[in-house]
């Protein structure tokens, strides 16, 4: 599993409610060392440092009832996600992203370390309570993939597609196209190879000459040829 696109700056907007143990610019200090590590290959170091925002978080902040949380990269993310839920429901806080960047940067480094299981329910949380976040659900769902869960990891790339109107265009193309690609290679695995075609395609326009997507595309001839011979004349 390779991140595409890994941002490099975390946005603070909002301090976590009822966390007294760390400011914001200590978390944020503790992430860019946590992306230092991870483009070193350190993948101890970044589970080591990340722990220690996810324990911080885990450990001083209270829930209210009836309120779901969120993070939030920038002050337009956080009015869309305040938007989602009805009002009279639940209510909502939407907290910096902090929290969910560490979930995500943990989860890639502990799939780097073949602890792929301990990953999964990471990646989970950091998307569920990171919606419109293309980047956190293409992650979970190509872990999916690589736990040959077909079905499941399709759904997620469709989740991640289905973020388009939700997101910057000019951040989420890279992501579009990866989620794309990823539904692509689960239809292939689910035999609907039509369908898997027309993904690859879509996914070409968004980034032209893609290799990934033109080998699936080669890899999708072949297999049709290999079915055209096995059928009886």
């Amino acid at each position: 599993m390779r991140c595409i696109g890994l941002v490099t700056t975390v946005a603070l907007v909002c301090g976590h409610p009822a966390m007294a143990s760390m400011t914001p610019q200590q978390r944020n200090d503790l992430l860019q060392q946590a992306i230092s590590a991870q483009k070193d290959h350190q993948p101890d170091r970044v589970v080591e440092l990340t722990d220690k925002v996810i324990k911080d978080f885990d450990e001083g902040f209270t829930p209210k009832p009836k309120t779901l949380y969120f993070c939030g990269r920038d002050q337009t993310e956080m009015i869309i996600l305040s938007a989602l839920v009805p009002a009279e429901k639940f209510g909502t806080v939407v907290l910096d992203d902090s929290q969910c960047f560490a979930l995500f940067l943990k989860g890639f480094a502990l799939v780097d370390l073949n602890r792929h299981d301990e990953a999964g329910p990471l990646f989970q949380r950091a998307s569920e309570m990171s919606p419109t976040n293309m980047q956190y659900m293409d992650e979970y769902a190509e872990w999916f993939k690589t736990s040959h869960k077909w079905r499941e990891a399709y759904d997620r790339f469709e989740q991640a597609n289905n973020m388009t109107d939700l997101i910057d265009a000019q951040h989420g193309q890279i992501h579009l196209a990866r989620a794309l690609r990823g539904m692509g290679f689960c239809l292939i695995e689910l035999g609907r190879l039509d369908d898997a075609e027309a993904k690859f395609n879509e996914s070409l326009k968004i980034v032209p000459n893609n290799p990934a997507a033109l080998n699936e595309l080669k890899y999708i001839q072949q297999l049709r040829a290999n079915l055209a011979k096995q059928k009886p004349n």
